[in-house]
């Protein structure tokens, strides 16, 4: 085979493999049955461009037109399958433009814009083998590109099939070896050493203490906290961090407590909470499972939905995990390293909580206000008020009734700019309740868990992240620093338990639109599919990893088995058919002299070489650059111009010889050896 029809046909092949990996991708036949057609058609006009300049402005504005049409309409807006559409039609446009060496880069540039396209829209395994055979072919063809492009070997000379296994065998052995590196070696992280890799991004709004304009300052920043996956949920989702309890006029503290160490499975990634939510005297509920890759930040906190009973890292855990007081998760040191893990939570039955009694509320804890920091009879007397005016009985009816009080539509506006206390309040929140009504989150939150507290109610603050960025393409949230949220947790007795309410305005979180976003979510996923499937991967994913790979092999080995069993039990007659279907070619080319329909293309023609073999035999040898023509002009032997005229016309003109000429060739090689 010539170097040019093996770059020709590893060509087609890295065209078809990156075609064929998005036609996997979208369940469609459309890349690869377009590209096939086109490659087909080219290879039979020989290459030559189809497309002129005009032709080739024409072929680009239809392209941009179908794109239009494919995401309106054919794609219901699907940007992903649209730019794989697009991409096919560059490489068809491409492949018209004809046969030229430097555009080989452009081909196989385009065949790997379609890998990664199809890489975001398929997440199976199954990605690995399309993907596989591109990257041998893009091998291959860059390999040969270099051998022409840097006259290692003059174009139309033979390249050997050993020497394109040699070129495919260097991506065969990394491939083979790094797919056995990576399921042998676990994924060893910064955690296991203790030690870590880079730099904790500072978060404010979740250290020992919180001042309440501490939230408001990150809820611009853009830049991302964890990705989660999650069960959908009917209620807001919201990621608790910390637990605060006590104000003293201008900030919040957590509880002070015994923060017990959370016991660690031995010989498992998995932590048991012992959540009290798991005894049988809790009623009702929902359990969610949050798979969750969060980046390193500091502090240190695991953020996890409302009553966290188990947690399993999927990365090396932490050396240290503790609890507070009020179940919030936190690790001892800080990380500069990505964990991921999965966490159980238990929501608590909302509606259970509308039953429950005065006097079946523990008021032991969670109601401390400081006399000396706020006003306590102005809270109390307007919770009384907002209470009677609802005429709310029971502790969650008055719940709900301060929280529909401070959401109400007009009473209160959501701001993130730090509005000024007034002269005539003690403290912030005062000033944000009684006066200029002006605030974020944490004054709503603030104001709503003061209240409750004037009135006897537990309560507490929670500062956390709400919801996220819904990421259509991994079915994850991207919870970044502007999600960032302060809620109310509100208990309801023994029998239900802590229940979060969010008195902040449903308009008042916000949800900022960046532009791109489409590429936004391209890129997002595949950070989160890295974290996921490469930082995770542990000895249960390569347990299950070489379980797979077994299962297969003795599919293949049945398979095989079936098959011989089959070949043992076919007919004579198929025997006589196949071996006659081997042989006759084997007959035919002896008779001609030849391979039937030798053409261009083919490296040698046996009849030449018989020629030269036997003008070798009479003393006569081919020079060293010399050309065919040149030889038979210098031995000057009857017959030899002919037949390497005859030479010239198969191996270059593409040219058939008849039964006639391959007979007179044949009779002319009998008489030179004859006078051997």
């Amino acid at each position: 085979m010539s170097d040019r029809r093996a770059l020709e046909g590893c060509l087609i092949l890295l065209v078809l493999s990156g075609a064929g990996t998005l036609s996997f991708a979208e369940a469609s036949p459309f890349p690869v049955l377009v590209l096939g057609i086109v490659c087909l058609h080219q290879a039979m006009r020989g290459w030559r461009p189809l497309l002129s300049r005009s032709g080739l402005n024409l072929a680009a504005s239809g392209i941009l037109v179908f794109a239009l049409i494919d995401y309106t309409i054919l794609n219901s807006w699907d940007s992903l399958l649209t730019l794989g559409h697009v991409v096919v039609g560059m490489q068809a446009i491409r492949i018209y433009q004809g046969w030229r060496l430097g555009g080989v880069w452009r081909i196989v540039l385009l065949g790997f814009m379609e890998i990664v396209v199809a890489a975001a829209i398929m997440v199976s395994g199954s990605f690995i083998l399309p993907f596989v055979a591109y990257l041998v072919f893009a091998v291959l063809v860059l390999s040969l590109y270099q051998i022409q492009d840097q006259g290692f070997q003059p174009p139309g000379r033979v390249v050997p099939l050993g020497v394109i296994l040699r070129l495919a065998a260097p991506a065969l052995m990394v491939l083979a070896a790094g797919g056995a590196i990576f399921l042998a070696v676990p994924r060893v992280g910064a955690g296991a050493f203790g030690t870590t890799r880079g730099r904790a991004t500072s978060m404010i709004g979740f250290g020992d203490s919180v001042r309440l304009d501490d939230i408001g300052q990150i809820l611009d920043n853009p830049e991302v906290v964890m990705q989660v996956v999650t069960e959908p949920l009917t209620v807001a989702k919201l990621w608790r961090g910390k637990v605060f309890d006590s104000y003293d006029g201008s900030q919040w503290k957590p509880l002070r407590s015994a923060m017990p160490w959370i016991a660690q499975r031995r010989g498992t990634r998995e932590f048991l909470l012992d959540y009290q939510a798991d005894s049988p005297g809790r009623q009702g509920g929902t359990r969610v499972t949050q798979t969750i890759a969060l980046n390193p930040i500091e502090p240190k906190v695991i953020f996890a939905c409302l009553n966290p009973s188990r947690i399993r890292f999927l990365t090396p855990p932490p050396r240290e995990l503790r609890l507070d007081g009020a179940r919030a998760i936190t690790t001892k040191k800080s990380r500069g390293h990505t964990i991921a893990y999965e966490v159980t939570s238990r929501l608590p039955d909302i509606h259970l909580a509308a039953g429950v009694r005065e006097d079946e509320i523990n008021k032991t804890s969670w109601l401390s206000l400081d006399s000396k920091a706020i006003d306590i009879p102005r809270y109390r007397k307007l919770a009384a008020k907002i209470v009677r005016d609802a005429e709310a009985e029971s502790p969650y009816e008055k719940a709900r009734a301060i929280e529909r009080y401070l959401q109400e539509e007009g009473r209160f506006g959501y701001t993130l700019d730090r509005p000024a206390k007034h002269p005539d309040a003690k403290e912030p929140v005062e000033s944000f309740l009684f006066y200029n009504k002006q605030g974020h989150c944490q004054y709503f939150a603030s104001a709503m868990v003061l209240l409750l507290r004037a009135i006897e109610i537990p309560s507490r603050v929670v500062n956390g992240f709400r919801d996220g960025d819904w990421n259509p393409l991994g079915n994850f949230y991207l919870v970044r620093q502007r999600h960032a949220h302060s809620w109310a947790e509100v208990e309801f007795g023994s029998k239900v338990g802590w229940i979060p309410m969010d008195p902040s305005p449903s308009g008042g979180v916000p949800n900022l639109a960046f532009a791109f976003q489409s590429l936004g979510n391209f890129v997002d996923y595949l950070r989160y599919q890295w974290v996921t499937r490469v930082i995770t991967y542990n000895f249960e994913d390569q347990a299950s990893a070489l379980r797979w790979i077994s299962d297969r092999l003795d599919r293949v080995k049945d398979s095989f088995v079936v098959v011989l069993s089959s070949i043992k039990n076919l007919s004579p007659v198929w025997w006589i058919l196949a071996a006659a279907l081997v042989v006759a070619p084997l007959i035919r080319r002896r008779a001609l002299g030849g391979k039937p329909g030798w053409r261009a293309t083919s490296p040698r023609v046996s009849f030449y070489r018989e020629l030269v073999r036997a003008l070798s035999r009479r003393g006569f040898e081919r020079n060293k650059g010399e050309t065919p023509m040149e030889f038979a002009g210098r031995v000057r032997v009857e017959g030899v111009v002919g037949i390497t005229d005859a030479y010239y016309r198969v191996r270059f003109g593409g040219r058939v010889l008849s039964r006639e000429e391959t007979s007179r060739i044949r009779g002319v090689l009998s008489a030179i050896r004859s006078s051997d």
